[in-house]
């Protein structure tokens, strides 16, 4: 009997099976796994015909989980008491159901496009370099900075960055190029994105941890002459079933030197003056969080962040002001000094009903607070203007996300939720204003539905609703506006696909708008806000096209905004002969972009882009029109790398204003010492004038303000970067060992 037992409990059982897509194509290097009671029990990989064995399983109970790039996976648990035989079926992700628009046979050179966006892989080359900032400037339609640690959208624009579909606030330093699968840049996002203001999203994908796991990232680049450098890094430890990461990063600048131009005109007087100033600027940005997969149906993902930037500077100089027929020499003397604290708090959980149906929820909490001082001195003869300007503000936010998805074969059907609730409180004590308090309550519903891939190409069809009730003050104002986002994408012809698409957003006057007491401290000019202020409305009508050819991309695009209920400047000047300028909904204005993309692959040697737009905008008072341009190289050669980047904006316009700034330019050349360490040595404003110019004409009101900076050209920056992981097979309660045999299994077995 004891011996039968024997026997019965060390039974071993072979599951063999196939993987086939929903074309019934059969499907190579298809990862399968098998666990059991939190530990990896058998890995295998698919056969080009499709199959796999696994041979040494013992009888119980297993979570086996089917991966392949592009398609969906599959989680589920299987009871082995027997020798089986399976067969799996996987279904295309949405966004990979369109055919590739290829460049070259090089998976860097696949790019995938969609209503949404475009999806790009990484080159090999990439992918070992130790920094993820490095890496994605691979990416032409994104611009980053490796040095600031910022990622954004080529052509200037901010982004909405999400890992896994899933926003983890700064926390990109411990993410291994390696395992990025690919990164979707998505410029027309659905009504769900349009809801909290974004109308761009970069999602970064990545691979499902197999292993227990540690990484250290950690690297700074140091001008030491000039007190200006950063510092980041972060530490990740996880396994299968849960991460804790913490992130940070951090920038300096102290002494930054700069000379200060002012001059101001209204109806009876000329103001100007000339100072230096000496500012010094700090910031740091910590992230803490991580995941926790309970279960093949439950996920949890948080995270908290916290980022400080407190600033200051004093300016010292002299100017005159002339009268009629009279003038007075002053001096000038103002000392500043700010911080602003954000503190964001996030919980994501998602429900997998099965593998077509989806929960989505998320809850997040955030509070900012800034405090702005300035004391301004300016003493002549017969003139003397003194202020002590403090404004302090408080902002509360409250928000509740929940959406359902539903996939098939033919289409994706999104459904949800958001309810925000802000409060903000501001305080200008230094001018004995009363404090000004603004409350909004904002309930979003949202609907998308993307087709599946037709003889007639493919659409998506989105829509949104907003319901918003406002309190500024005691003045109450309610209002419900109506958001879309619609897309269609031809049929694949031969190296070329073309979108066409319309959207309709809201974008909401900010709390300083809304303010209805006075903000500034200058003694000629008065800015107050209005609390009954709209949101204005754009609708954006776009036609974009992609080549493709050899080792050539080109993405050329026309896009018409029109947008009404504009917020506009309106002006007078008030009793005591002060210019008055407050807002108001009155403006139309109209926008035309026509911009272009090239990307040239260089084979084994990496590429090179140039991006460039023509703007022409018919704002109410006239027509204003201006040209940008970058150009990016990317080039590697065995261990070493450089990039470059230029960025030319010329005079940029608002109805009112015109402004220019430093160009921005970075150079930085890379060598991989060995597995852990990578030296940098990178040049930056070097090309262009360092400084930043702004011209107001209004009414009867006129001024020009200009910063010229000394430090900002050829500053140069070396950097050093530490890069440590330790990846082992997971293993909880049982000592495992790993064995590859030539059915491509990769077996634990219990020693």
């Amino acid at each position: 009997m004891l011996t039968t037992l024997t026997l019965y409990a060390s039974a071993q059982y072979t599951v063999k099976g196939q993987v086939l897509s929903q074309e019934r194509e059969k499907l190579e290097d298809t990862q399968i796994t098998f666990m059991q009671k939190d530990s990896l029990k058998a890995m295998a990989l698919t056969k080009n015909d499709g199959r796999f064995m696994i041979k040494g399983l013992r009888k119980g109970e297993y979570a086996i989980v089917i991966q392949h790039s592009g398609y969906n996976p599959i989680q589920q648990n299987l009871t082995v008491n027997k020798d089986m035989r399976l067969e799996f079926l996987l279904y295309h992700e949405m966004m990979d159901t369109i055919p590739d628009v290829t460049v070259v046979a090089d998976r860097r050179d696949r790019i995938k496009t969609t209503t949404q966006g475009q999806e790009f892989f990484l080159s090999a080359q990439a992918k070992n370099l130790k920094d993820i900032y490095n890496a994605l400037q691979e990416v032409p339609k994104l611009s980053v900075n490796a040095l600031d640690r910022t990622i954004g959208i080529a052509g200037g624009g901010n982004a909405l960055i999400l890992i896994n579909g899933v926003h983890r606030g700064n926390s990109l330093e411990t993410i291994d190029p390696k395992d990025i699968i690919s990164v979707e840049v998505m410029d027309t996002p659905s009504a769900r994105y349009l809801g909290t203001g974004v109308t761009n999203v970069i999602n970064i994908k990545t691979k499902t941890r197999l292993e227990k796991y540690q990484l250290l990232n950690i690297g700074t680049e140091n001008n030491p002459g000039l007190y200006f450098g950063t510092a980041s890094g972060g530490y990740e430890i996880g396994s299968p079933k849960y991460s804790l990461y913490l992130n940070g990063n951090t920038f300096y600048f102290n002494n930054n030197h700069a000379n200060e131009t002012r001059i101001q005109q209204n109806q009876t007087m000329l103001k100007q003056y000339v100072g230096r100033d000496v500012s010094s600027y700090l910031s740091y940005n910590t992230t803490f969080g991580g995941d926790w997969i309970m279960n093949n149906k439950n996920y949890f993902s948080y995270n908290v962040s916290l980022r400080n930037i407190p600033e200051n500077g004093t300016l010292r100089g002299s100017g005159k002001i002339f009268s009629e027929d009279t003038s007075t020499d002053y001096s000038v003397y103002k000392h500043s000094k700010s911080s602003s604290l954000v503190n964001v708090y996030n919980l994501y959980y998602q429900h997998k009903f099965d593998e077509s149906e989806m929960l989505e929820n998320q809850i997040s909490f955030t509070y900012n607070k800034n405090d702005d001082r300035q004391t301004t001195e300016e003493n002549g003869e017969a003139y003397m203007f003194n202020s002590n300007y403090r404004y302090k503000m408080d902002y509360y936010k409250g928000y509740a996300f929940s959406e359902f998805k539903k996939h098939t074969n033919m289409y994706d059907l999104n459904i949800g939720s958001q309810t925000t609730y802000e409060k903000t409180r501001l305080e200008n004590a230094a001018q004995n204003n009363p404090d000004f308090t603004h409350h909004r309550l904002k309930e979003y519903l949202h609907a998308d539905f993307n087709s599946g891939v037709t003889k007639f190409g493919r659409y998506t069809l989105s829509s949104g609703m907003d319901l918003i009730f406002n309190k500024s003050e005691n003045i109450e104002k309610n209002y419900y506006r109506f958001k879309y986002d619609m897309a269609y994408l031809t049929p694949n012809i031969p190296h070329t696909l073309i979108k066409l698409y319309a959207r309709g957003y809201t974008v909401e006057p900010q709390v300083t708008y809304l303010n209805p007491y006075n903000i500034s401290t200058d003694s000629l000019y008065i800015v107050q806000g209005n609390p009954k202020l709209d949101p204005y409305y754009y609708r954006d009508f776009g036609l974009s096209c992609y080549f493709a050819k050899g080792q050539s991309f080109f993405n050329p695009e026309i896009v018409y905004s029109y947008c009404t209920d504009m917020i506009t400047p309106v002006s007078r000047y008030n009793d005591r002969n002060v210019y008055l300028s407050t807002y108001e909904n009155n403006g139309v204005e109209r926008h035309l972009v026509i911009k272009g993309m090239l990307w040239y692959v260089i084979k084994k040697l990496g590429h090179i882009s140039y991006i460039c737009a023509y703007n022409r905008y018919f704002f109410y008072n006239g027509i204003k029109d201006w040209f940008t341009q970058s150009i990016n190289g990317y080039f590697y050669y065995k261990d070493y790398y450089l990039n470059a980047h230029v960025d030319l904006y010329p005079a940029m316009y608002t109805p009112l204003q015109k402004s220019k700034s430093s160009i921005e330019s970075l150079v930085t050349v890379g060598w991989t010492i060995n597995a852990h360490w990578t030296a940098t040595a990178s040049l930056r404003y070097f090309f262009g004038r360092k400084k930043y110019e702004v011209w107001m004409d209004q009414p009867g009101y006129s001024s020009y303000y200009c910063r010229s900076f000394d430090e900002r050209h050829n500053m140069f920056l070396i950097g050093i970067r530490y890069n440590w992981k330790n990846r082992t097979p997971y293993k909880a309660r049982n000592r495992s060992k790993l064995k590859v045999d030539n059915e491509r299994v990769n077996l634990l077995q219990e020693q």
